[in-house]
C-alpha cells in the first residue's frame, strides 16, 4: 500500500471516547459539491457516534 493511500472504512478501528469499547463502522458518505466525503462509526454500547472526514 502507498505511504499516501488510506485504509478501507472497515480498516479503520476506534475506541470509544464515552466508554473505551471498539466502534463499529456504519457507512461512508460521499463528497458532494459543498461537503467532504464522511466515514461513520458508531459504538453499540453507549450508542456514541464518530464522524471522520477525509
Amino acid at each position: 500500500m502507498p505511504a499516501d493511500a488510506k485504509p478501507s472504512p472497515e480498516a479503520v478501528t476506534y475506541s470509544c471516547e464515552a466508554c473505551g469499547n471498539q466502534m463499529t463502522f456504519l457507512a461512508a458518505l460521499p463528497k458532494t459539491a459543498r461537503h467532504e466525503a464522511v466515514r461513520i462509526f458508531r459504538c453499540y454500547a453507549c450508542n456514541a457516534v464518530r464522524t471522520e472526514r477525509s
